[in-house]
């Protein structure tokens, strides 16, 4: 009652009533995952990450649970153990997305998505093992702890095993993605990419990796031997 008051005096004098902000956890999940992804959506070849030990310790351990918790849950759909480290790895892998924001990968799959129709979940785990593949040599502490996390002896083949067992898509081209789409796919996604990606992105280079995504080619191809050598983008 005591509130209601303030609010119709306030209203009278012409002043806005104070209002309490909304706790976040009375926000649908839905809003708020909306809000994370339009700022991821707003980004353009200036951005930098903002990747920082923390958000790298939980994307590391959201790696471990959800690979530990995808197999369970595709083989028996009903276990709760599974299911519990599904959700778990899920949360924290959102955690850390947020906070370090959208980089290679997640620019791809918006251009992919926004200008083919691509669907968004099938697009994401095709291009993911080309992105890894990449840019792995360029950035081998973040793929060290990728192996770590998957129990591997590298970053690719941890995601690869999960990959297979999962039965995930292979192709762009399954998607609906044409070679005609490339040109026009690499001319957006280097205006989006972040200017600190690990390994420099050229035309070239892009262009080779949306082709080995649309024709399920072996990731391995595109892992570059020359490291962090390689050169300035052009």
């Amino acid at each position: 009652m005591a509130r209601r008051g303030r609010d119709a005096r306030a209203r009278r004098s012409g002043r806005a009533p104070a209002r309490r902000g909304r706790r976040a956890r009375d926000r649908p999940a839905g809003q708020c995952g909306r809000r994370v992804h339009h700022r991821a959506g707003q980004g353009h070849r200036a951005d930098q990450r903002r990747a920082d030990p923390i958000n790298a310790a939980l994307a590391g351990e959201a790696i471990r649970a959800l690979g530990q918790g995808l197999p369970t849950v595709a083989s028996h759909a009903e276990d709760i153990d599974g299911r519990d480290r599904t959700l778990y790895g899920a949360y924290l892998a959102a955690v850390s997305f947020a906070s370090a924001g959208s980089a290679m990968h997640h620019k791809i799959c918006h251009v992919l998505g926004g200008t083919f129709d691509l669907p968004h979940a099938p697009t994401h785990a095709t291009v993911l093992p080309y992105v890894l593949a990449f840019n792995m040599s360029h950035a081998p502490e973040a793929a060290g702890r990728i192996a770590a996390a998957f129990g591997s002896s590298t970053a690719l083949e941890g995601l690869q095993q999960l990959r297979r067992v999962l039965d995930a898509p292979q192709r762009l081209s399954d998607l609906g993605f044409t070679a005609e789409g490339i040109p026009e796919a690499v001319e957006i996604a280097l205006a989006a990419i972040p200017t600190d990606n690990p390994r420099p992105v050229t035309r070239e280079n892009l262009s080779e990796l949306l082709t080995a995504a649309l024709n399920g080619d072996d990731p391995h191809t595109l892992v570059s031997a020359t490291g962090a050598t390689e050169g300035d983008p052009s």
